[in-house]
């Protein structure tokens, strides 16, 4: 029985995704036979991805392909997370921000030690990271603005790579509206608020030398991503 969903959000991908589809693959399989299915989830890709994507799906019965119409990582998996109807679900970046063996122990927790979600964490005791200076400052900064506003206790919100039950699918994403970088934020914040059981995991990190993220440019749309969501939460929409 199938009872996993693995989602797997990518975007012009081509130099690394053959290579790292295989690794999610082969060592979520492996770990956990015969109950996975995997999700490839990419949104107008302009390079070689979608012709990636497609290929490794017809290869493994167990892997779908499809493509999100819309502006950022955050809606594709918001798309994905909701049409799932497993008792478990996760997603990892297609980069795989963490060692393979770190995402198992997301999964552990809340498989057999009734975490209701579990995340990666950046900055939580036990973990490594390598990072530019100036990236990890305006991370930490970020993460410790999110802490203050929203009054939660989780010290990294935004790594790539989650993994929650039904409970969570059901009534937790259906409040989460963020399309671009802010919305596991709000899937951190929500699941807290709710009362559900959070669980972060310390994971190994290094950034990627061709991250396509501008600290600059994208920290000032986050930050105001932030202020839209304090009010949000303060008029209680």
């Amino acid at each position: 029985m199938r009872d996993i969903t693995i989602i797997i959000p990518t975007y012009n991908e081509e130099k690394i995704l053959r290579k790292n589809l295989l690794e999610i693959y082969n060592g979520i399989s492996k770990k956990f036979p015969g109950r996975c299915m995997f999700v490839i989830v990419d949104s107008n890709s302009t390079d070689k991805t979608p012709v990636i994507s497609r290929e490794f799906a017809r290869k493994h019965k167990d892997v779908s392909y499809i493509n999100v119409n819309c502006d950022g990582k955050g809606g594709k998996i918001i798309y994905t997370a909701l049409r799932s109807n497993t008792p478990y679900a996760g997603w990892i970046d297609s980069d795989i921000p963490l060692k393979m063996e770190e995402y198992y122990r997301l999964m552990d927790n809340v498989i057999c030690k009734n975490a209701d979600i579990a995340i990666a964490s950046r900055y939580a005791e036990g973990a490594k990271i390598k990072r530019h200076v100036m990236r990890l400052l305006l991370s930490k900064l970020y993460h410790n603005l999110v802490r203050a506003l929203f009054l939660i206790s989780a010290t990294d919100s935004s790594c790539g790579a989650k993994f929650w039950n039904m409970k969570i699918t059901k009534n937790v994403w259906p409040s989460v509206k963020g399309q671009k970088w802010f919305f596991d934020t709000e899937l951190v914040y929500y699941s807290v608020k709710k009362g559900y059981r959070l669980v972060e995991v310390p994971v190994t990190f290094r950034d990627r030398n061709d991250s396509r993220f501008n600290v600059l440019k994208e920290g000032f749309k986050v930050g105001l991503e932030v202020l839209n969501f304090r009010l949000r939460t303060l008029f209680g929409k």
